[in-house]
Protein backbone atom coordinates (compact mmCIF):
# COMPACT_ATOMS: atom_id res chain seq x y z
CA UNK A 1 0.00 0.00 0.00
CA UNK A 2 1.24 3.40 -0.83
CA UNK A 3 0.48 6.52 1.29
CA UNK A 4 0.87 10.38 0.04
CA UNK A 5 4.06 11.42 1.93
CA UNK A 6 6.60 14.43 1.70
CA UNK A 7 9.94 13.64 0.29
CA UNK A 8 12.17 12.01 1.91
CA UNK A 9 16.35 13.38 1.89
CA UNK A 10 17.36 10.61 0.00
CA UNK A 11 14.49 11.18 -2.64
CA UNK A 12 14.62 15.25 -2.68
CA UNK A 13 18.05 14.93 -5.46
CA UNK A 14 16.20 13.17 -7.35
CA UNK A 15 13.03 15.12 -7.44
CA UNK A 16 15.00 18.25 -8.34
CA UNK A 17 16.69 16.98 -11.21
CA UNK A 18 13.56 15.82 -12.56
CA UNK A 19 12.17 19.41 -12.28
CA UNK A 20 15.32 20.52 -13.89
CA UNK A 21 15.26 18.17 -16.48
CA UNK A 22 11.10 18.80 -17.47
CA UNK A 23 11.32 22.44 -17.02
CA UNK A 24 14.97 23.91 -16.18
CA UNK A 25 13.36 24.77 -12.60
CA UNK A 26 16.42 24.71 -9.85
CA UNK A 27 15.66 23.30 -6.66
CA UNK A 28 12.26 22.85 -6.64
CA UNK A 29 10.63 19.84 -5.60
CA UNK A 30 6.78 20.12 -5.68
CA UNK A 31 4.01 21.99 -8.12
CA UNK A 32 1.07 23.25 -6.61
CA UNK A 33 -2.51 23.67 -7.90
CA UNK A 34 -6.03 23.68 -6.32
CA UNK A 35 -9.82 24.53 -7.28
CA UNK A 36 -13.20 24.83 -5.90
CA UNK A 37 -15.85 21.96 -5.58
CA UNK A 38 -19.11 23.69 -6.15
CA UNK A 39 -21.69 22.74 -3.42
CA UNK A 40 -25.02 22.64 -4.65
CA UNK A 41 -27.08 21.58 -1.77
CA UNK A 42 -25.90 22.99 1.98
CA UNK A 43 -27.34 22.99 5.10
CA UNK A 44 -28.01 26.57 6.63
CA UNK A 45 -26.10 26.26 8.97
CA UNK A 46 -23.50 25.95 7.45
CA UNK A 47 -23.47 28.59 4.72
CA UNK A 48 -20.88 30.53 6.07
CA UNK A 49 -18.17 28.25 6.02
CA UNK A 50 -18.15 27.38 2.58
CA UNK A 51 -19.37 30.35 1.38
CA UNK A 52 -15.89 31.66 -1.19
CA UNK A 53 -14.89 34.90 -2.43
CA UNK A 54 -16.32 34.60 -5.90
CA UNK A 55 -19.72 34.37 -4.03
CA UNK A 56 -20.51 30.39 -4.00
CA UNK A 57 -20.84 28.15 -2.05
CA UNK A 58 -17.41 25.43 -2.53
CA UNK A 59 -15.07 23.00 -1.02
CA UNK A 60 -11.24 24.11 -1.34
CA UNK A 61 -9.40 21.60 -2.72
CA UNK A 62 -5.44 21.61 -3.27
CA UNK A 63 -2.42 19.29 -3.92
CA UNK A 64 1.13 19.21 -4.55
CA UNK A 65 2.89 17.13 -6.66
CA UNK A 66 6.53 15.77 -7.60
CA UNK A 67 7.73 15.63 -11.12
CA UNK A 68 6.56 12.54 -12.26
CA UNK A 69 2.70 14.41 -11.11
CA UNK A 70 2.23 11.76 -8.23
CA UNK A 71 0.50 13.16 -5.18
CA UNK A 72 2.50 14.28 -2.09
CA UNK A 73 0.46 16.34 -0.32
CA UNK A 74 -3.31 17.45 -0.80
CA UNK A 75 -6.18 19.24 1.61
CA UNK A 76 -9.68 19.56 1.30
CA UNK A 77 -11.30 21.84 3.19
Amino acid sequence: MKFVQWPKDNNRSVIYTGFQNIGGFQNNIEAIDGTHFILTEISIQDLIAYFTRKKRYAIQYQEIVDFKGIFIHYVIE
